[in-house]
């Protein structure tokens, strides 16, 4: 099942994003978790996302429909994974502290980083 997604841009950042995103269990709606991240565009094909908690700041690569991998994204047609996902960048780049200190500018800048290989 599709996670309902609500994307809200960050205001005076353009191209970043909070995401919402509210799961379902498949067997009982009972088990809802709702889960947040942080979502940039790098370009017309690539993006990064972080969500504090769950994962690694992820590259998201767009591709065609007819990629072995492809899969739905709710903001570009088709995407496919990464081998830009790091756990450790969320530590060298102080991702937590920036995110407690609403250092949003300079989180979104950080998390840019991780996928144009300058981080």
């Amino acid at each position: 099942m599709r996670p309902s997604i609500k994307v809200i841009p960050f205001p005076e950042l353009p191209n970043c994003y909070i995401v919402i995103s509210i799961l379902s269990d498949s067997v009982t709606v009972a088990r809802n978790r709702s889960v947040f991240s942080f979502f940039a565009t790098v370009n017309d094909e690539l993006a990064v996302e972080w969500e504090p908690g769950y994962g690694p700041v992820t590259g998201i690569h767009a591709c065609g429909s007819d990629h072995p991998d492809a899969e739905p994204h709710w903001y570009f047609p088709f995407f496919t994974g990464s081998d830009d996902s790091s756990y450790a960048a969320i530590g060298e780049l102080n991702l937590f502290s920036l995110f407690e200190k609403g250092s949003y500018a300079e989180l979104f800048t950080a998390l840019k980083s991780v996928v144009k290989g300058t981080s």
